[in-house]
């Protein structure tokens, strides 16, 4: 089976985000949006692998299942190459936009 594939959707406070992320969903046949991830992080842990969906979105994006997730933290470059580099080392072959 193919990995699937997730859509990271960042942006600034007000920005869209959720509208675009719902819009996305519908028109993607995504398994689920993730709005506003680090908001539920257990802990309010950084760290992309303590969202409260984390686990969720890593089965469903290995049985090949499209994912959206938005988050203002991914504005910044370095927290974008983390969140990435954390997907793909637990799904080594996911197709990340």
């Amino acid at each position: 089976m193919r990995p699937g594939k997730a859509i990271l959707i960042a942006g600034y406070p007000g920005s869209g985000k959720t509208t675009y992320g719902n819009t996305l969903k519908n028109t993607n046949g995504a398994a689920e949006y993730v709005d506003d991830y680090h908001a539920n992080a257990i802990g309010d842990d950084p760290a992309f692998a303590r969202g409260r969906k984390y686990g969720e979105m890593t089965a469903g994006l290995r049985w090949g299942e499209t994912w959206l997730a938005s988050d203002t933290e991914w504005c910044r470059p370095q927290r974008r190459r983390a969140v990435k580099a954390d997907l793909r080392a637990a799904v080594p072959d996911v197709a990340i936009e």
